[in-house]
């Protein structure tokens, strides 16, 4: 079953990875095909873009994991689940 949660959680991921997998083709494109100044530019902004957006989904991951860190912190050590062995 699918919660709204984990679906989020999987757009996250794939708007991360396709927002590296853009970055990484100007990335290419930038070093390889030695485009002119104003294609320069205008692949630089879109690059800034997709940067810019990773930072900021790492970012809100970060946090996450740090309030989930807490949350743990608070509990008594009985309280704490760990997962079972699924041999």
């Amino acid at each position: 079953m699918n919660s709204a949660n984990d679906t989020e959680k999987g757009n996250e991921l794939e708007n991360y990875e396709a927002n590296l997998q853009n970055l990484e083709k100007i990335i290419r494109h930038l070093e390889d095909d030695n485009p002119n100044l104003h294609e320069l530019v205008e692949q630089y902004q879109k690059g800034m873009a997709y940067y810019q957006a990773c930072e900021k989904l790492l970012k809100e991951a970060e946090l996450k994991i740090e309030q989930i860190r807490r949350e743990n912190r608070n509990q008594a050590p009985e309280e704490i689940s760990l997962p079972e062995d699924t041999e």
